[in-house]
């Protein structure tokens, strides 16, 4: 339960402040968890831009009830262990490629 009161500051210190409120009850709505979506973004296109760079553009088709706030990119060389993945997070749902940098050449 709560109460408020709001006060009125004014340059000569000559303050007003109003009367209590009524007690009020904050109410919560249930929480909404957002469904995961039912799949992922698709590379369309890789293409080499330098000898240590790749650019990559992708396409994702959003879903209502998923809402997207970014993109995580995950890359290694081919013959690296799953565990060498390095990961790169694009903020922003209306991105759709990515310029891959520093990348080894020939691999």
């Amino acid at each position: 339960m709560y109460k408020f009161r709001v006060l009125a500051v004014f340059s000569n210190n000559d303050n007003k402040q109003s009367p209590n409120s009524c007690k009020f009850t904050l109410k919560m709505a249930p929480a909404h968890m957002p469904q995961a979506p039912a799949a992922g973004p698709v590379i369309v296109k890789a293409r080499p831009v330098s000898p240590k760079a790749i650019s990559i553009t992708w396409q994702y088709l959003p879903v209502d009830h998923a809402p997207i706030e970014g993109y995580f990119v995950y890359h290694k060389p081919y013959e690296a262990s799953d565990a060498d993945y390095k990961k790169q997070t694009l903020l922003g749902p209306a991105r759709s490629s990515h310029l891959l940098t520093e990348l080894k050449p020939n691999t």
